[in-house]
């Protein structure tokens, strides 16, 4: 999705790409790679002026950080 939507250039769904790759990492045990994303992909959906999921995503990162 990240790969796609990129060179579509549709920034809502690199976002949002970005926030379920970070998701699936942290849940994976690999919190540091999965933050990382999860904050580029929350930076990203702020950037195009979206909230949509946003405290979802909130909570992922929350949880990820507490491991």
């Amino acid at each position: 999705m990240i790969a796609h939507a990129s060179e579509q250039q549709v920034p809502f769904w690199t976002a949002h790409g970005l926030l379920m790759r970070g998701w699936a990492l942290a849940e994976r045990g690999e919190d540091v790679r999965g933050i990382a994303d999860i904050e580029q992909g929350l930076a990203s959906m702020s950037a195009v002026e979206s909230a949509l999921g946003r405290t979802v995503q909130f909570a992922n990162l929350a949880m990820a950080k507490a491991r």
